[in-house]
């Protein structure tokens, strides 16, 4: 028990200083601007929705399925809202149990005690957990390990009650328990549905011992006959669950940028495959070395291998020929097992308890082979089964990730490590307890080795998690691996905390090292354009729509940046281009469709202010139909309101004017425009309460002070008037103007 207690105990201890962190990287979007966390949102929809809140069927959703993920940070948001420490709390418990549950796990391989605490020990402390345990999205990672180990633990003992005590209850029990554990894995994440084939073949090859050989398909005793009810069970379940995911994906795969991954997208085929072939490599060294550790792995982290003769190749080729070794070692291993198998079973199964009489005939009765009344586990410290075990383990759940089967949207991601690194941890225990074993003068040596090793390890966590305390820490330690997309990130910011000079500097560092980043281009045009350097942010907005063709936002603030230059033709040419775009395929489709119906906004206000109030209505009403519900809308219902009653539709424009304040109940524009549009049609008092309610939410606003008073004048009142800009004079405000609604995403 100890082994579990004390490794669990380190693993709290080596996050803990993750408890004052901040959100990092992919938390923002994954946490802070996703809807499904949120109470006012039905809970129904995280089922049809991806991890970042897209909608499955959505061209631009990531097809990423993690509903329970969600459901946990929903969960916090409802304890605690924003604040980030009960989100890594709650990751810290996760790998706490975690590790636990793998020290339990090697507790059927290993018998030493000290054993199973130095598996413990390492899988607690490795570095190569960081990004899962304090990046708060890797808890898709860390809650699918912890269903992962459980359904491996209580499938193990349906094994045992099935082969030992062959009673259905307790052996139907632990395996639904297996198969319902094997869900909520590939809920947490999707490859958590990688445990229903590492239980399969563990039944297989350490159970059974079964030679991978046509003859072996074949039942020929109770045993194999219950193993073939198992392994039936087993994969419908597994068909079962991959329909379910390949239907929740919709109709269509996703689309990732060339960026997140440039060799598939690259037109080679031979690059392909030797880059492909060789990221495993890369993986393992991160698992055996992880001195250099990266937020992100994409763009020219790892350069393509375009050539044979590129001498990674012979990392490569050491690499397969290793596992080729290995392979062949256990296939031997488990073809010597099985022919002894075979061997111990017809020895048993001998009538040697019958005698012969001179007749020929057979005499006393015959012995049958009783099931035993205890449950022994597999044999431990058996070097065969701990090497398929620990490979099941590593190579399983890697195998989806590592672009062998299918494309997917990185190279390389250190979370996705979490689990796999588990074989690896229990391999190296049992090695370092073989040579214990083999070489007693070398322990001391050995013993020293070890705790350097974990020395090293706490060390090198302690100071990664250090990196993730906030973005600029992250992003900082990011550079020398991935100096494009490490400067972009730290410029954003650098920028966000009011430092323009160094905030423009990072960003024209990153477009040193990667010019086409259309986003990058685009940010540093909203820079240029905050600190009043229009035609310096009109180059950069054009830079970004050439890289990007169809960033609606970058079309929108090129419009505004025109418009603010006095070229309005071109302003509303670009604004109707930015709406026109198709936003299919989008990879944040919330973003594009609301810049597009802000676009429309912006072209009917521009519209609207050179009188031409039909085209503004026509514009309008479009951006009405296509807003999103999360569109905050009160702006462009004031000025449909205003521009319906600029065309004597008064009885219309007070149904928009109303909708306005329904939806922003404190938004003074609607109360002034909406006060003078009932002042025009003569409703004169009407019109004084609603230029009151202006006043009293803005009492220090020149503004809403001078639309009243101009008001007054009208109304005759002329002294009162004169007090109003007496007042104005005094306060010396500064009337506030926009350009665009408060929903404008971007600058």
């Amino acid at each position: 028990m100890y082994p579990g207690v004390i490794s669990g105990f380190a693993a709290f201890l080596v996050y803990a200083n993750t408890f004052s962190a901040d959100f990092a990287f992919d938390d923002n979007r994954a946490i802070k601007d996703n809807l499904d966390i949120l109470p006012e949102t039905p809970w129904t929809q995280l089922f049809s929705n991806d991890f970042w809140g897209t909608p499955l069927t959505h061209s631009g959703s990531h097809k990423s399925y993690r509903p329970l993920c969600v459901l946990t940070f929903r969960w916090n948001y409802w304890l605690g809202g924003l604040d980030p420490a009960g989100y890594h709390v709650v990751n810290v418990l996760l790998h706490t149990l975690a590790t636990c549950l793998f020290v339990r796990l090697s507790c059927l391989f290993v018998s030493k005690p000290a054993t199973r605490l130095l598996a413990g020990l390492i899988f607690a402390l490795h570095p190569i957990h960081t990004e899962a345990v304090s990046g708060v999205v890797g808890r898709a990672d860390v809650g699918s390990t912890v269903f992962v180990f459980a359904s491996l633990l209580t499938y193990i003992s349906h094994c045992r009650h099935r082969d030992y005590r062959p009673t259905f209850f307790p052996s139907f029990i632990y395996l639904a328990l297996s198969l319902l554990f094997s869900l909520a894995a590939m809920l947490f994440k999707e490859t958590g549905i990688t445990v229903l084939g590492i239980c399969a073949l563990y039944d297989i090859f350490i159970v059974h011992r079964l030679f991978p050989s046509f003859r072996s398909l074949f039942p020929a005793s109770p045993s194999l006959r219950r193993l073939a009810i198992s392994l039936s069970v087993v994969t419908s379940w597994a068909l079962v669950l991959l329909t379910f995911r390949i239907y929740s994906m919709g109709s269509g795969l996703p689309e990732f940028a060339t960026s997140d991954n440039p060799a598939a997208d690259s037109p080679d085929w031979l690059t392909r495959l030797l880059t492909f072939l060789y990221l495993p490599v890369v993986n393992l060294f991160l698992l055996i070395f992880p001195a250099q550790l990266s937020f992100d792995w994409s763009m020219d982290s790892i350069p393509l291998v375009e050539s044979l003769f590129d001498y990674r190749n012979l990392f490569t080729l050491l690499f397969y020929s290793s596992l080729f070794i290995i392979s062949i070692w256990c296939l031997e291993g488990l073809k010597l097992s099985s022919n002894k198998k075979r061997l111990f079973s017809n020895c048993v199964t001998s009538p040697s308890t019958k005698r012969v009489t001179s007749n020929g005939s057979l005499k006393g009765k015959p012995t049958h082979n009783k099931p035993s009344q205890h449950l022994p586990s597999v044999p431990p410290d058996s070097s065969l089964d701990i090497v398929v075990f620990s490979s099941l383990l590593t190579a399983l759940p890697y195998l989806p990730c590592s672009n062998l089967l299918f494309y997917v949207g990185f190279v390389v991601a250190e979370r996705v490590l979490y689990l796999p690194s588990s074989g690896l941890c229990l391999l190296l225990a049992h090695g370092s307890a073989l040579l214990w074993s083999r070489f007693p003068r070398q322990r001391v040596p050995l013993t020293l080795a070890l705790c350097i090793l974990l020395a090293a390890f706490s060390v090198r966590t302690l100071s990664r998690n250090a990196d993730w305390r906030d973005e600029e820490s992250l992003y900082r330690a990011g550079i020398p691996i991935n100096p494009a997309k490490a400067w972009a990130n730290l410029a954003n910011v650098l920028a966000s905390r009011g430092l323009p000079v160094d905030a423009e500097n990072a960003y024209r560092n990153a477009l040193r090292h990667r010019g086409n980043m259309g986003d990058t281009w685009y940010n540093l045009g909203c820079l240029l354009q905050d600190g009043g350097r229009y035609e310096a942010a009109l180059g950069a907005y054009r830079e970004a729509v050439r890289r990007r063709p169809r960033m609606s936002v970058a079309h929108l603030n090129l419009g505004m940046v025109l418009q603010l230059l006095g070229r309005r033709v071109e302003a509303a040419t670009v604004y109707r281009h930015a709406a026109d775009i198709d936003n299919s395929g989008m990879k944040h489709p919330r973003l594009q469709v609301s810049s597009q119906v802000s676009a429309l906004y912006n072209l009917g206000k521009l519209r609207h202010e050179d009188g031409d109030f039909q085209t503004a209505l026509d514009a309008f009403r479009e951006a009405v139909v296509r807003a999103p519900t999360h569109y905050q809308s009160h702006s462009l219902y004031n000025l449909l309101g205003d521009t319906l009653s600029k065309l004597g539709r008064h009885g219309e424009g007070e149904k928009w004017f109303r909708a306005s304040l329904n939806s922003k109940p404190d938004h003074v524009p609607a109360y002034l425009m909406y006060a003078g549009m009932l002042a025009r049609t003569g409703r004169t008092n009407e019109a004084e309460q609603m230029f009151q309610q202006a006043v009293q939410l803005d009492p220090r606003n020149s503004t809403t002070l001078g639309h009243y008073a101009t008001f007054l004048i009208d109304s005759g009142r002329i002294t009162e008037a004169v007090e109003i800009f007496e007042s104005i004079l005094e306060h010396r405000t500064t009337p506030k103007r926009r350009l665009t609604p408060p929903t404008l995403t971007g600058c």
